[in-house]
Order: C-alpha cells, then structure tokens, then sequence
C-alpha cells in the first residue's frame, strides 16, 4: 500500500470523463493498486493524519430497469423486483440493497455488467435508499417504491425463431383486462448459472433470444411494463428444454477407479457459464438404503470435474465408487450436469461427509438397517442436468476411507509428519510406492502405511489454487474424506501469498486456508475493510491500537480476533456493518477478575473505593460501575485513576451513597437467617470492544460487545450491552455481564457467576430451557419458562446462589421444572413474583429468601402469548413443614416502612388464575392488618366479571392474626370471582374454601364463616367451557353465545355469565349455550371443555351436557390433552359425557364416532 500526500486545493477523479468525487480543501492518500485507474482507492482526510473515509472507485450505474422519470419504481403485489446495469459489474462482486426500513439485501444474480434482485415482503418499504457494490453507494438519489395491487395478466408462447434456429422467439399474449399494457423491456434470468441478458424486441410483443440449454423451472423472465414490473416463470412446459448435443465417446460398461471417460459436449451453451459453473460428470448409483415411507432405493452422487478439454471434447477421471449396504441393482447412471465448480464440489459435499450424523453412521455400515434416515453421498450438491445415460456402467465398488488428519491444521512450510487415520489403506496388498497423498495440490511423502494407518510428511504450500483438493489414493482408487486438512497461512510471514488473499481492502479466504492477518500492518490508525469473505478461518491480530470498520462479513467459515490461546491484547475498537453466515469469535486479553465487592459502604464527595478483594487488577483508564442493591440507590459509572492494593481511587467523586444490607431474621420456629448482600462493583470495559447490528457468534472471551441483536454458543468474561428487545442465545454464559432495559428471551442452558444489570426495572430475561442458573447478581427480572416443549416436566432447572434487587420481582418460574434451590436472596423489589411453582421446588432447606418488599407478594399477570398449560392445575402439596420461601416485609436500613399486600390481580385474563401458597413464612405483613388485596379494572379501567381467581394456601406462616380481613368483599359484588383455598388451615385456622359471590352456587353447600364470607367445603373443581361456532356451521357470532347452568334462568342484560365454573368434586355440573340477546337455547358447532382446577386431584367432577337433537346422528370427540377433553362436534341426542381424570383417560384416546 503506498502513501502519496497531495496539497491541499479543489480535485476532481475522472473516468471516461464521469465526474465520480468533488472534494475541496482536503488531503488525499492513495493507496496504489498495479490494475487500472478503475481499482483506485481514495482516502480522503480532513486533518492530514487520521480517520480518512474511504471511497472505492470501481463501478458506475449504467441504468435501472423499469425505473420511471420521476425517479419512482413501480411495484405490481408484494414483491419488489429490480434489475440494473452496472458498468465494472462481475460474478465476484457483492451487491447489496439498503431500503427505508434498515433492511439489507443481497442480489440474487451478479454477472458481468447485470445485476438483478428479488424479494417478498408483507411490508413494503418505501424507499430503495442504496444499492452498494462492494461497500460503494452507486445510487445518487433513492428509488420511491411504488405499489400497484391491480392484477396484470400476460401469457407467452416459446418457439424456435423461424429465421435463426439459434434463437428462441417469445411472443407476449395480453389478456383482456390489460388492454393498455406496454412492455418496456424484457430479461432472461437464470439464478443457478448466475446469468441475465435483455432480450431483442423485434415489434410490440415479440422478442427474441439465443438459445441455452438448463433445467426450464430455473428459468425465468422480467418484464418492465408502463403498469409495473414483475416475474413471468416458464412452469412445467417441457417444450422449453432445449438440450445441448452430448455423445459418451468412451464404452466402458465396466470401469475403474482412475478411468478416463470422454464426451463430445457441442452447445452455444458455453458463453452462458460463468466462471464459477463448469461440466461435471454425476455418476449415481444406489448405495442400498430405501426411503422409509415409499421404500424407494437411496442414490449416492459423485462428481468428477473435466480434468482436460480438447475442442468439444471432454474427459473425465472415473471416482471411487463407495461399498455401502447391498443395492437392488448394481448399475449406475451417468449424466453431464452444470455446477458450482468452487462452491458445491467443495463446501457442500465437505460438510456432510464431515457431519457427526453422517460419519457415525457410515462408519458402522453393513450394520445398520436400511431404512434408517441417511443423507446420500453427495445429496447436497446442486446441479443441473443435461443428459443421462441411464444403467451406463457396472463399477467395481470399494470401501476405502480417511477418518481423521492429525494436525488438521498445517503450515505453509511444511516438513509436518501427517497422521492419517482410516481404513483399507493396504487393499489388494498396496505397497508403500502405489500410495499418494497430495494435502491441496502438495505432495505429502508416504513414510509408512498399515490398514488403518498412513504417515506422511508435509511439502511446502507456494501457490494457492481454490480448486485444489485433498487426495489420498490408493493405486487409482481414491479415499473418501471424513474430515480435512487446512493451510495455515501468516501474511506477516509469508508474504508472497498475500496478493492471493488481500486485494486492496478486500479479503477473501477459500476453503481449506487459515489465514493469520496482523491488522498492524495497513497503514493508518482507522481502517476500513470493504468486503471479507472467508469459507475457512480467518485469524484478525494487531500488535498496536486501532479502529477498524467492516463493511461486510460473508462466507461459510469463521472470523476470530484472537485465538483462545493467542489473545487479541491490543486495544481495538470494531465495527461490523454486516454478519451474514460466517462465524464470528473473540478472545480479548486475558484479565482474572473484573468483579469486586465493597467493603462496608460508599459515601459521596469521596473519589476511594475500598474493596475485600486484596489484588486488584484495574489500570489507570479502566471503566468501572458501582451496582445498585437497593432501589434509592443507582448504578454509577467511574474512571480508575490509580490502584493502590485494595484501594481504587477515581477521576470524580461519588454521587450516590452505598451500602453493604447485612441483617439478621428470626423464624417462627426459632431459627435465624443472616440475610447478606453486597455491593458489586465490575470493570465494564474490555480491551476489545465490538459494535454491530446483529452479530451472531461462535466464542466470546474478555470482549465488550454493543449490539441490537445477539447470540452467542459460549459467553466468558465478557460485556453484553443489548440496544433493544430482542431474543438472545448462549450455550454457556459464566463470568460475564448482561446490561439491557428491554424484554429478552434467551434460549440457553447455563449461566453462571454473571451480572445482569439495568437502568431501569423492565428488563426481563426469559430462560426458556432447563439448566442452570446459579451465583448470579441480577438487577433484570428473571422467569423461567418452556416455550418450544411442553413436555419437559421431568427437566431439572437449578437456580442456587443467586443475588435479585432493585427488580420488579424477584424471580417467576411458569412451567413446572424440578426446581433445585438453594441460598437465592431477593432485596428490595416491587413484588416477590408474579407467578411460581412452588410445588416443584427440591430444597431441604431454605430456598428463597426475600427482603424489602415495596408493593405486594404477589401480583398476578398473566401472558396469553405463554401460557403453559399445567398451571391451571392443583397439585398435592409435598408433606412437609419446612420453610421454602422466607419473606421479610421491611429492612432494618429502610426507614419508609413497607406495608405490601399478599395478593393483587389486576390481568383478570383468560377467565382464570391461580396461585399457591406453599411452605411460605412471611414476616411484617401484619403491621397494618393488610388485606389481601383484589385489582379488578385493565389499563382501559374496564371491568372484566368473567374470572375466577383461585389462590391455594399450604404451610403458610405469618405474623397476622387468624382473623385478619382477608379481601373486601360483599355477597352482592357480582364482578369478583374469588376463591380462597385453606388446604391445612394454616392460613385461617380452619380447612375451608372462602368464596366471593358469583361462584358461589346451592349445592356448594356453603355458610357464612368469621369472616362473613362464604365458606364451603374445600373440595372444589373449576371448570372452563368455550363454543365455538363459524358461518359455515351456523350464521352467529361466538360472542352471541353464552354458557349458563341448566337450572339458571337467562334474561338478557341481566343475568351475570361467565366461562368458567366452581363446583363441588364428585358432584355432577350442568350447563347449557344460550344466545346472548334472546336467552334461546343453541347449540355450537363444537365447544372445549377444559379441566381447570382440582383441589384433589385424586378425584374428579362430572360435566353434563344434555341436549335434544333429533335430526344429528353422530359426534366426535378429540382428546387434546390427558387433563381436558376438547372439540366436540355434532351432538346427539340426550347425550351426556363426564368430565373427570379417571374416566377421561378411558373414555378418549383417539378420535372415535357414535
């Protein structure tokens, strides 16, 4: 890269006399490439010295296609497509398109000068804003997308062009509703050869075209049309296939491994191929596996590529044809086919031959059934097809393969002695001589060979050659590869390789190449990288500081700054416009600990920090947080001035007093807990610091990431800072730090010692798999839940040492995992939770304690988007005694005294909540004489009367009298449908079930308790029925239906209804549907009956319906779950069904008609 300073003045950089930059008053540098004035990069800079932009002059638009004068582009339906011609334009080069909404796009096909886009979306946007080629904008003014919903109807008709039969003719047929359709141009486009041409137009609607040979379903056309543009497709009109003149020259029925086969291939197809697409021969042949469910034979694939050509004449090299189980048939076919010579003979065929699934199996082949699921050798390449010779030859089939190479990753210089693991390797008694290996086009010296066993020793790599593969033969007979061996290149040795890698600020990487790059080396201190595309592994280091922008990250293979055993230690701040599929991975500098813990308390106006850890890492410059533990406190960032043992002394003075909470609570039963926490204070920067959109990685070591969007496989001290909501992924996130205000579901399975930390109490982190959460400091809420599998009740969840404050709540766990708990601490929060299974909790001792709660124990909020359906369930309380949850009402350190409520419900959603109260002992509830307390409006202070809120009581001890009020209630409240379930007496002194008045029903047989409410036996069931009618059964609305007890009377506007009941356990509940304005009977099409609560669930209830039907023969009944029978449909007459366990496990198992 040279360096060439020019005075400063007013330049204009021309081609062809197009204007490309004006810049006035500004140093230039550029940075020399040996091509054209075309490969010219600019750096222009402001002050002389630092942070040039860059700007990349290699591409002009030549024109956009369909684009109208007024610069608007119109769009027919919900698809945008665009085509343009770019001059400078190449397979190689990468297009993307920015539009309004933030969105990026690749181009389908980019070929030489043409480039075309295509894609769907429910949501236009409205504006295309860039379409960049290689990181350069070549739009001047965005494109305003227009949408036109009016159907446009065109047919064609295909046929040889009558005056050049090397041409097809296209004629348009314009249906009746267009009559004032033009077409204004007309493209081929063929995505799999990466090919667009115009066609000629010969009058208004005729066309013509050369002819191409290729599958027709991968052929389509793009029309511009003055009523917008769109995609003609050929369908399945075999007629468009037109095959090239393919002759097999070679007649061997019976070839070898090694064997040349010759075909004779005349087309004026060859101008069409790209260079990326080449001829291969495909031989096919079944490998005796059979599909399971039509028990048609598995075919393997293999490729050769055209090892020589001769005018129209090719050869090809016979491939090794592997033994696998034994076939039907031991013929194979041949065809000439169109392929992907770099990417699909190489990545595709390399993964799944390298793939767990695909190698276990194979390696236990003959031993296996064969109709196990099998993914074919060479299933995943793509091709096109132009001629077969069915049943062409009998090959002799063999079984020779590598398992493994050892080192899999190889220097450049070679003299490596290589392992070679695998089997067969001495067939036929081969001798040391009639072994080759050849590691991507090198020789690698055969010194000695068993069965399963050949060592070898490395040559030199001089050249690089993408097509170059791995070989190991034995005599003509070729390995197969279950695994593979890479190069390992350093450009900071081995320079003369660098031209094959680095082109300007391009990057590329092939399969098979680990490229070492010290970004030191460029010049500058903010580096800007175009496009990168790595299909191996590309290895970033730096031995100074820098900022580095990258445009783009594409490819199929990983990108790493650092290594896990040489880390990145430099100071590097990146920026990543773009991730596509290549992995991503960091390994920052290597720090021992960034958490501290405060010795007592910080006060303000002072800038010392005393901490117990007695080595403290921190430099001058390091940015440190001070946590929040309680909610007058908040988290404070700071500059490390100086360290000084276990000093750190700051750039500023503290704001905000904190303090160490250490306080003693007593039991009931005599027992005492030390209550602790801790103020945390962490190291919030990193020496490598990564700023991007959406990033998706693979390893994250000592790293600072900034990010909208984030996964990650394995998170290590490392800082997560996520810019909005979104959902997360790790494997395993352990001594790290997560800071967010927004709502995150994460799909992980381990977090240990982490901080999660936020500046305000909305952030919520939703773990939705079974594992561990445990020795976490969290200032987000947290909730367990199962969202992909509601079957995992048998899943264990640990959740143990882990420190929750300043939160809304502590902790809500909403599906019925083994809880293993122990020693988690809760301090001063808004609520204790809003919904957990305490049933499932495996603690011998305590498992939770809380301190300083600020509003209530509960509140109930219900997510209709995640709701698991065992919650509505009772369950027997586990025989026990033992205090799980320990709640404290108040701090000692708090001199506002807490007075919270036991229970609020202000969602009364979906008709039903319910909560247990198992094995809880609070402390300080009592000081007011607290109600438990009843919310019954939404946000819109809507009344909702159709609920039934159930909270269950087990084990319960407290510090208020027997006799405390327990809700405001009246008998003649009609809105609450409330229900209180004593189940030991713990809560009231008496085994009952306290009632609100709507539910209350006769045979309840309740009466008015102490409390003057009514009180009924403790043996209840709830029960949820939904009709659900549609116009093709019947013309009524579902909310024109309402359900009611047989012997209630319905009048309209006055009768109080709801979708769910109470009644008593081994009893028998009638209902019946009635229209809402008229009160007369009706019956839907289907209904669900859902089993929502059981206080024993030993025993059941009876749901009965009856009805006269004379005219209905039959109903079917499905059986949803084991807990409910759901989707009755047509009833018949006088029929009556039960609803309990017992019975409804007998009565339904499958889909059954009566």
């Amino acid at each position: 890269m040279g360096k060439l300073q020019i005075k400063k003045g007013k330049y204009q950089i021309k081609q062809n006399e197009n204007i490309y930059q004006q810049i006035e008053n500004l140093y230039f540098y550029v940075c020399e490439k040996k091509q054209t004035i075309n490969d010219l990069i600019v750096f222009v800079d402001q002050n002389g010295s630092t942070k040039p932009e860059q700007l990349q002059i290699l591409y002009s638009l030549t024109q956009i296609y369909c684009l109208n004068p007024d610069n608007t582009l119109q769009i027919q339906g919900w698809s945008t497509y665009l085509t343009a011609q770019i001059q400078g334009l190449t397979d190689q080069s990468i297009v993307q398109i920015v539009t309004s909404d933030n969105q990026q796009y690749v181009a389908d096909v980019v070929t030489q000068n043409y480039m075309h886009f295509t894609t769907s979306q429910i949501r236009l946007p409205s504006q295309i804003q860039m379409i960049n080629v290689d990181g350069q904008n070549i739009l001047k003014t965005p494109i305003k997308l227009i949408q036109n919903n009016v159907q446009v109807s065109l047919s064609f008709l295909i046929n040889t062009h009558p005056a050049d039969r090397q041409y097809f003719q296209m004629k348009l047929i314009q249906q009746n509703q267009n009559p004032n359709l033009i077409v204004k141009n007309l493209f081929i486009r063929i995505k799999s050869i990466q090919f667009t041409d115009e066609l000629t137009q010969e009058d208004t609607n005729t066309f013509k075209y050369k002819k191409f040979s290729i599958i027709q379903n991968d052929v389509d056309f793009y029309v511009c049309t003055n009523q917008g543009s769109f995609i003609l497709s050929f369908g399945n009109q075999q007629d468009m296939m037109l095959t090239p003149t393919i002759q097999m020259l070679t007649q061997n029925k019976n070839p070898k491994a090694g064997d040349i086969l010759q075909f004779n291939i005349t087309s004026s197809t060859s101008n069409l191929i790209s260079k990326k697409q080449g001829y291969a021969m495909k031989v096919t042949c079944q490998n005796g596996y059979k599909q399971a469910f039509t028990g048609r034979p598995n075919v393997d694939q293999y490729f050769s590529l055209s090892s020589q050509q001769n005018g129209t004449v090719y050869s090809f090299i016979f491939p090794t044809i592997m033994q696998r189980l034994n076939p039907q048939k031991e013929t194979c076919d041949i065809s000439i086919d169109i392929t992907n010579i770099q990417s699909n003979l190489i990545k595709e065929y390399r993964d799944q031959m390298e793939s767990s699934y695909f190698s276990s199996v194979f390696l236990k082949e003959p031993n296996i059934s064969e109709n196990l699921y099998f993914k074919d050798i060479g299933e995943n390449i793509k091709s096109n097809t132009l001629i077969s010779f069915k049943d062409a030859v009998i090959p002799e089939r063999q079984r020779i393969y590598v398992e493994t190479f050892s080192p899999s990753v190889i220097s450049s210089y070679g003299s490596e002695q290589i392992i070679i693991t695998g089997n067969n390797f001495l067939l036929n008694g081969s001798a040391i001589d009639n072994i080759t290996v050849k590691l991507l086009g090198v020789s690698c010296e055969v010194q000695s060979v068993n069965n399963t066993q050949i060592v070898c020793i490395s040559g030199p790599k001089t050249r690089i050659d993408p097509l170059e593969k791995t070989q190991v033969l034995i005599g003509n007979s070729e390995a197969l590869l279950l695994s593979h061996v890479a190069y390992s290149i350093d450009l900071k040795e081995n320079t003369q390789l660098e031209n094959y890698f680095v082109n300007g600020c391009k990057i590329n990487v092939p399969y098979n190449y680990v490229l070492n790059v010290d970004l030191g080396k460029f010049q500058g201190d903010e580096l800007n990288f175009f496009n990168v595309n790595v299909d191996e592994q590309l290895i970033f280091r730096s031995y100074r500081d820098l900022n580095v922008t990258f445009k783009m990250f594409q490819g199929l293979g990983q990108v790493s700054f650092g290594t896990i055993d040489q880390r990145f230690n430099s100071n590097c701040k990146i920026f990543i416009n773009q991730q596509n599929d290549v992995k991503l991975s960091s390994y920052g500098k290597n720090i021992e600990n960034y958490s501290y813990t405060l010795v007592n308390s910080l006060e303000t106006q002072q800038n010392l920090i005393e901490v117990q850890e007695s080595q403290v890492q921190l430099k001058k410059g390091n940015k440190i947080m001070v946590l929040a533990t309680t909610q007058e406190e908040r988290n404070e960032e700071y500059i490390v001035e100086s360290v000084k043992y276990n000093k750190i002394y700051l750039s500023t003075n503290i704001q905000t007093r904190h303090q160490n909470t250490q306080e003693t609570i007593n039991q009931q039963n005599g027992d005492s807990y030390l209550f602790s926490v801790q103020v945390p204070i962490i190291q919030i920067d990193r020496n490598i610091q990564i700023e991007g959109f959406q990033l998706q990685f693979q390893d994250l070591y000592d790293t600072k990431v900034v990010v909208n969007q984030f996964s990650s496989n394995k998170v290590f001290k490392s800082f997560i800072k996520l810019n909005q909501e979104t959902y997360i992924t790790f494997t395993n996130m352990t001594s790290s730090v997560l800071q967010s205000n927004f709502t995150h579901l994460a799909y992980d399975r381990e977090y240990i010692n982490n901080f999660f930390i936020s500046e305000n109490n909305q952030c919520k982190i939703t773990l939705t798999r079974s594992g561990k959460f445990n020795n976490n400091f969290s200032q987000c809420n947290v909730q367990i839940l199962n969202i992909d599998d509601r079957t995992q009740v048998n899943e264990i969840q640990e959740v143990q040492n882990n420190i929750f404050a300043t939160t809304q709540t502590c902790l809500n766990v909403r599906y019925p995992y083994k809880l293993v708990m122990k020693d988690n601490v809760c301090l001063s929060v808004q609520y204790f939770t809003n919904f957990f299974y305490l049933h499932t909790i495996q603690s011998e001792g305590i498992a939770f304690v809380a301190l300083d709660i600020r509003q209530a124990l509960v509140l109930y909020q219900f997510d209709p988007t995640q709701e698991v359906s065992h919650e509505v369930f009772s369950v027997q309380p586990q025989q026990s005694n033992n205090t799980k949850i320990l709640i404290a009402a108040n701090s000692v350190k708090n001199q506002n005294k807490n007075t919270p409520a036991l229970f609020i419900n202000n969602i009364p959603l979906n008709y039903y909540s319910m909560f247990n109260f198992y094995n809880f002992e609070l402390i300080g509830f009592n000081e007011n004489n607290t109600p438990i307390q009843y919310q019954y409006v939404d946000n819109q202070n809507n009344a909702n009367q159709n609920f039934i809120s159930i909270c269950e009581f087990y084990n319960f001890k407290s510090d208020f009298l027997k006799k405390t009020v327990l809700f405001n209630d009246t008998n003649s409240d009609l809105q609450k449908g409330l229900a209180l379930i004593d189940k030991d007496g713990s809560l009231t002194g008496k085994v009952q079930s306290i009632l609100s008045s709507n539910i209350v029903r006769p045979d309840l047989n309740c009466q008015i308790n102490e409390q003057k409410l009514q009180s009924c036996s403790p043996l209840i069931g709830v029960m949820y029925v939904n009709p659900d009618v549609d116009y093709y059964c019947k013309n009524i609305q579902n909310a024109d239906l309402k359900v009611i007890p047989s012997e209630t009377q319905f009048i309209p506007n006055i009768t109080q209804t709801t979708q769910v009941f109470v009644t008593q356990l081994q009893q028998t509940f009638s209902f019946r549907f009635v229209k809402k304005l008229t009160g007369e009977e009706f019956i839907p099409c289907r209904f669900n009956l859902e089993q929502r609560y059981l206080a024993d669930s030993n025993l059941g209830f009876i749901a009965k319906y009856s009805v006269d039907t004379k005219n209905i023969s039959s109903i079917t009944i499905y059986k949803y779950q084991w807990q409910y029978i759901r989707d009755f449909e047509i009833l018949l007459p006088l029929f009556s069904f039960s609803l309990n366990r017992s019975i409804s496990q007998q009565l339904i198992s499958k889909k059954r008609n009566f």
